[in-house]
């Protein structure tokens, strides 16, 4: 296809999309109602914010608003952790299991995602706040015990994974940060059985090799129909990746490479339709692919 007949089909849909990067700017006066209570209960005195970290999509420039839940590392006091010696894999569950309590009598609606000591607080349908319990360790690492590594304490590292985006072009990230959030959007029309940080990790590994990757804004689209492509041709029989740039595995919640494969012929017809002039059809392409989050005008 002659990039001059190309379509910037994605135009609305980045209009659409903006103010992410002042909602993460803004993410402790948004996750306030939370953050209030529990420095309330761990941190009598003046309102302090400072012992929280945002973590996550927020921070990769790949979330989207009203889908992307606000991924928080909150500090306990030290007080509360018990001599590390002591912390056998029993005494790891038993702290696990006590913050959660004092967090479930604060916060009724909590839910416990319990591999990795994260405590989900749900403040509307469109808001939920993730906490991940961390202590400042010896070492000045923050830690924190995590039931998926042997039950031991790891190291929590907020920004993991945030020099292999710092080695992307300006425009590289831009590419990548848009087909992260479009993938998201997808999955969640097409109830797509795979994380948003497999979303991104794959977006990571895709964009370096990407043919568009350098590409103005308006071959975005040209770049998320490569990157079905690119999902749908992974190997079902891997269970999980490698965070580029980090040591965390990401593991597979399911079976997504066939719907990705049926993606990508959606977005391929839309394309030509673009191309031959009949933007009625094209709209309607995206439009099943996004809903309503692809605007229809």
């Amino acid at each position: 296809m002659e990039p001059d007949i190309l379509v910037d089909g994605f135009r609305n849909l980045r209009l659409h999309l903006s103010g992410a990067e002042e909602q993460a700017a803004r993410f402790r006066e948004i996750a306030a109602p939370v953050l209030d209570r529990l420095n309330a209960a761990y941190w009598p005195g003046p309102p302090d914010y400072s012992r929280t970290a945002l973590m996550g999509s927020w921070t990769r420039g790949t979330a989207v608003s009203g889908l992307s839940d606000f991924n928080i590392a909150y500090e306990l006091p030290r007080r509360f952790l018990p001599d590390i010696a002591e912390l056998t894999m029993l005494r790891l569950d038993e702290l696990s299991d006590q913050f959660f309590a004092e967090i479930s009598h604060l916060f009724p609606q909590a839910e416990r995602r319990r591999p990795n000591s994260t405590v989900a607080i749900a403040l509307s349908k469109e808001l939920t706040i993730n906490l991940r319990p961390f202590f400042w360790m010896k070492s000045g690492e923050m830690g924190y015990p995590d039931m998926t590594t042997f039950n031991r304490w790891r190291r929590l590292e907020p920004s993991a994974g945030h020099q292999a985006l710092l080695r992307l072009d300006p425009i590289e990230r831009e590419n990548y940060a848009m087909i992260c959030r479009v993938a998201r959007i997808w999955r969640a029309i097409h109830s797509v059985p795979i994380s948003g940080i497999l979303i991104d990790t794959l977006g990571l590994v895709f964009i370096v090799h990407a043919a568009h990757r350098r590409k103005p804004p308006k071959f975005q689209d040209c770049l998320m129909r490569d990157f079905f492509q690119f999902m749908a041709d992974q190997d079902p029989a891997q269970d999980w990746w490698n965070i580029p740039g980090a040591e965390d595995p990401v593991f597979r919640t399911g079976a997504f490479e066939e719907l990705a494969a049926a993606a990508h012929t959606v977005a391929q017809y839309a394309i030509e339709q673009a191309a031959n002039k009949q933007e009625k059809s094209a709209r309607a392409a995206w439009r099943y692919l996004l809903g309503d989050y692809y605007p229809a005008i």
